[in-house]
């Protein structure tokens, strides 16, 4: 009997990853203090309004992320956005908190194009320009995805955001959106967004200024 209950309840605390997702982005982090030599934030499940909701994404990541060892143990990491989330691994009932940390496993660095890279990209409804500088975004050595930016003397244009077909839904383009901001303090931000991707801007800020005929939009980030 008291499998059959552990069973519905873990049934209960089923959620997909979208939503596991905006439930650790709508909860605060806060920075550990007493661990500067291991960079990281976290989460409290006191903190939750719904504690149902805190145990529903500590499974999920328990279910979905991967195994990695770390100072000699084995820990689940989830990776998403630029950053990986985990647990201590205790049972549901006494984990407290939910970890996050940077993915340092990402790096940013000046590419060019390529043929091929072109060519996909045009594909993808991407217009290249010879003045645009492009810069790479690999995890271990592989290139997940690439962003152009146009830089002028007052305004910075993002010009293309392009992840990689088989490395889409892992928030590469939010990661590669988020940089480009976190980097740029002097300049307002433009970009011409699909209907697919001005969410994202929207999210970050960015304001509307034209719609055009084709359905793309213009937005400005202004910096203040």
């Amino acid at each position: 009997m008291l499998n059959v209950l552990i069973a519905k309840r873990s049934l209960d605390l089923k959620i997909d990853k979208s939503k596991a997702i905006e439930l650790i982005e709508s909860n605060d982090f806060q920075f550990a203090k007493t661990m500067k030599t291991i960079p990281h934030s976290y989460t409290l499940k006191e903190k939750w309004k719904n504690l149902e909701d805190f145990n529903s994404v500590v499974l999920w990541i328990r279910e979905n992320g991967v195994p990695e060892q770390f100072m000699g143990k084995s820990y689940i990491y989830f990776y998403y956005a630029g950053f990986k989330y985990w647990t201590m691994g205790n049972s549901l009932e006494i984990t407290k908190l939910i970890n996050k940390a940077k993915d340092t496993d990402l790096k940013i660095s000046l590419v060019e194009i390529t043929e091929e890279m072109k060519k996909t990209g045009e594909k993808n409804g991407l217009v290249f320009c010879s003045k645009t500088v492009y810069y790479g975004v690999f995890k271990k050595n592989i290139m997940v995805g690439f962003f152009g930016l146009l830089i002028g003397s007052n305004i910075l244009t993002i010009k293309n955001i392009y992840v990689n077909e088989e490395h889409r839904g892992n928030g590469y383009f939010k990661y590669m959106l988020n940089e480009i901001i976190n980097v740029n303090t002097k300049k307002n931000i433009k970009a011409t967004c699909t209907k697919y991707s001005i969410k994202h801007f929207l999210k970050k800020g960015f304001a509307v200024i034209e719609n055009y005929k084709n359905g793309c939009t213009g937005v400005i980030y202004e910096i203040l």
